[in-house]
């Protein structure tokens, strides 16, 4: 199982489905490692986390995601192939908006 660590800021509000499975609540992150480049993640919670996904988070803020992620295919509209990674979660944080100079201080 291949698990990761990733923080971004959420792209837009947490949707929740009801399955067989369980409760699912979709959404994705955009993380920044470099002011050139951002990726787009797309995360599932399940159940609990599912729960307090849609209960704690909306667009914009920052969160930490640890989870199990896989990569997934699909067709897009214009009828390429492409890759995207789907991160499951198992635990999150939200992180506050405040810039912390260095040395602790606000």
């Amino acid at each position: 199982m291949k698990k990761i660590i990733i923080d971004g800021r959420l792209t837009a509000n947490p949707e929740l489905k009801e399955t067989k499975a369980g409760k699912i609540a979709t959404f994705s992150i955009a993380n920044n490692d470099t002011k050139d480049s951002t990726e787009y993640y797309n995360i599932v919670a399940w159940n609990s986390n599912a729960e307090r996904a849609i209960e704690h988070l909306s667009k914009g803020m920052k969160v930490v995601i640890a989870g199990s992620f896989k990569k997934e295919r699909y067709t897009n509209p214009e009828g390429k192939v492409k890759e995207t990674f789907v991160i499951s979660v198992e635990t999150f944080s939200f992180l506050s908006n405040k810039i912390v100079a260095e040395g602790g201080e606000t």
